[in-house]
């Protein structure tokens, strides 16, 4: 079945510098607390080079960000989150690809991806990492694990991580974080099924885990279980209502529907949130949606800032042509640029 607007989704988007430095490269990631749970407020994180200005952005209430647009070379990004954390630095290389022969192929892009775990300055204690009621009568030897665990995934050390959130459930089976931890980094590791389990498991726990919705809404809407996965994005948006990424996979799930209406207010959502810089695409979707319905003006406005957005973007052409049609069919009495 055909859709009014569909993409191949991406985890982890976010705010981004979408003006970059003049190439096809991107790097993402998303912020976490010590304790696994993002963050209730946005975070300017820088990305430093050695031979390129530096650049800043914030992230969303959801803890995501990005920089687009990048040339390959030696990047540091660099989070400085306030005076209860320690300055978090990843480090990432894009390496130019090597050309042989006579024929020149086309460069693909990569879009690097890595959590950041911030982890709290010595001596400080972190006021949203005291355990709370509902985690008072949990052996402490369960907490120990999911701390473990979240400094070896910092250290990039995935396996022994993993290891270490089924050490927490062992040693508490009603945990629900550790549940959720396990779950979003079988995720992202592409073990969507095991996933889908091990976030039901902290949904039963602790049914207001927002994490724990969001990501089990996603890993039904990457084994293509739309139904399953519209209750727990739902959910996600009632728990935490700056969050983006709930309204853009329900807009994605209802453009599938060929449910205009809906995906247009999940789209216009998103674009309320953060203007959709997070997701330059929605533009494009509500382009689409806005064309169906013959908004012409509408449409061609939002085309245009998927362009601004995304100026390199792979159809970039065929968009300016298309916002060219529009206007050639749209006689000066009902259109005027925005």
């Amino acid at each position: 079945m055909g859709c009014i607007a569909c993409s191949n989704a991406v985890f982890g988007q976010g705010n981004s510098n979408n003006t970059g430095n003049g190439g096809i490269h991107s790097i993402r990631g998303r912020i976490y607390s010590p304790n696994g749970r993002t963050l209730d407020r946005t975070i300017k994180v820088e990305l430093q080079s050695t031979t390129l200005p530096t650049k800043s952005v914030y992230t969303d209430r959801n803890g995501a960000f990005a920089f687009t647009g990048l040339t390959p070379g030696s990047y540091t990004v660099v989070v400085d989150a306030g005076e209860l954390f320690e300055t978090a630095r990843e480090y990432f290389l894009i390496d130019n690809e090597v050309q042989t022969g006579s024929i020149r192929v086309a460069p693909i892009p990569k879009n690097l991806n890595a959590p950041i775990y911030l982890q709290p300055k010595r001596g400080e204690t972190l006021r949203n990492e005291v355990l709370n009621a509902k985690w008072s009568a949990v052996p402490r030897e369960a907490v120990q694990h999911l701390k473990r665990g979240f400094e070896l995934l910092q250290a990039g050390k995935v396996a022994d991580a993993e290891s270490e959130f089924r050490s927490s459930i062992a040693a508490a089976p009603n945990f629900a974080p550790a549940y959720a931890a396990l779950g979003s980094l079988e995720l992202k590791t592409g073990k969507i099924e095991n996933a889908v389990e091990s976030l039901k498991q902290a949904i039963r726990y602790d049914a207001e885990d927002f994490d724990a919705n969001l990501n089990l809404g996603i890993a039904y809407f990457n084994l293509n279980k739309m139904k399953e996965a519209e209750p727990f994005l739902v959910n996600a948006a009632y728990l935490n209502s700056f969050s983006m990424m709930p309204h853009y996979y329900l807009g994605l799930i209802f453009s599938t529907r060929n449910d205009g209406e809906v995906a247009q207010r999940a789209f216009e959502k998103v674009r309320e949130l953060d203007g959709g810089k997070s997701f330059p695409i929605i533009h494009k979707y509500l382009g689409r949606i806005y064309l169906h319905k013959q908004m012409n003006k509408e449409a061609v406005a939002e085309f245009e800032t998927y362009l601004k957005l995304l100026p390199s973007a792979k159809d970039a052409e065929a968009i300016r042509k298309e916002i060219s049609l529009i206007k050639a069919r749209s006689n000066s009495t009902n259109y005027a640029p925005a």
